[in-house]
């Protein structure tokens, strides 16, 4: 066998190999698409959720309200280290 006929890569002819690999995967498509498309499900899930919440206090306190003497008010407990989490009786 002579070293002539034993055929070497060269590392740029493997480079440009390596190119064309990489670039016939980002033709075949991405999935970025369906990545976006999944987050404004998302998105859309957790607004509706805060939003159906919502209601649901109105109305509850809504039924409550109407079912009481006295109109209800619906306290929000101050955010800090001291507070206490029910509601103060003070008549």
């Amino acid at each position: 066998m002579n070293k002539k006929n034993l055929k070497r890569s060269d590392p740029e002819e493997l480079k440009s190999n390596n190119t064309n690999r990489k670039d016939s995967r980002k033709e075949e498509g991405s999935s970025h698409p369906k990545k976006a498309q999944v987050v404004q499900q998302q998105k859309l899930k957790k607004g509706l959720e805060v939003a159906i919440r919502i209601r649901t206090e109105q109305d509850v306190t809504q039924k409550a309200s109407t079912c009481l003497q006295k109109k209800l008010s619906v306290l929000k407990t101050p955010a800090g280290k001291g507070a206490t989490t029910g509601p103060s009786s003070s008549n």
